[in-house]
């Protein structure tokens, strides 16, 4: 089933360098980003710091040049980052980068994107829709976990919650056969 047939709106469409990018919400109003990385060649980089944008996205062009009609998310896909809404950037990026680990590889004064093993982003934290925001509290719905994968002994495996209240998971991640 389409996306257009279950009356989902998109929410916005955007063209940011290292991929382009559909965004709609699922039924609990979360927003969800669909989106296909660009080639990593392709990126423009300082640095640890990697050049991104939000630019129009041509969506008559992306429609025009798809293979087939999309009718499932394929067996295989994984996350490829999250979205945080936060109450502080500078709390974040002492989060992110002091309890995960991680490398700040983009930001500006109310966002922080984040990553790990020379990716663009696997983690964001914004104050777009939350500025000041506390610790969500326990009987709120939302957000249950996020299970980050680790392959360098980097991370301490086991859990930690970020200032607002959402809880993180590190697990070793088991290496695939290629």
């Amino acid at each position: 089933m389409y996306v257009e047939e279950l009356g989902i709106r998109l929410d916005g469409a955007s063209d940011h360098l290292v991929s382009e990018a559909l965004y709609l919400q699922d039924p609990e109003g979360n927003g969800v980003e669909v989106y296909w990385d660009r080639p990593r060649s392709d990126w423009q980089r300082s640095g640890d710091h990697i050049q991104m944008d939000t630019r129009r996205l041509d969506l008559e062009n992306l429609v025009h040049t798809a293979s087939s009609a999309w009718t499932h998310v394929p067996t295989d896909t994984v996350i490829g980052h999250v979205h945080l809404q936060v109450g502080d950037v500078s709390k974040a990026d002492a989060f992110m980068t002091e309890h995960l680990g991680m490398t700040k590889t983009f930001g500006v004064p109310s966002a922080g994107w984040y990553g790990s093993g020379d990716y663009h982003h696997h983690l964001a934290a914004n104050v777009w829709k939350s500025p000041g925001v506390a610790t969500r509290p326990a009987n709120a719905t939302g957000l249950s976990e996020i299970e980050l994968l680790s392959d360098t002994n980097a991370l301490q495996t086991g859990f930690v919650n970020d200032p607002w209240g959402n809880r993180f998971s590190v697990k070793k991640a088991q290496m695939r056969a290629t």
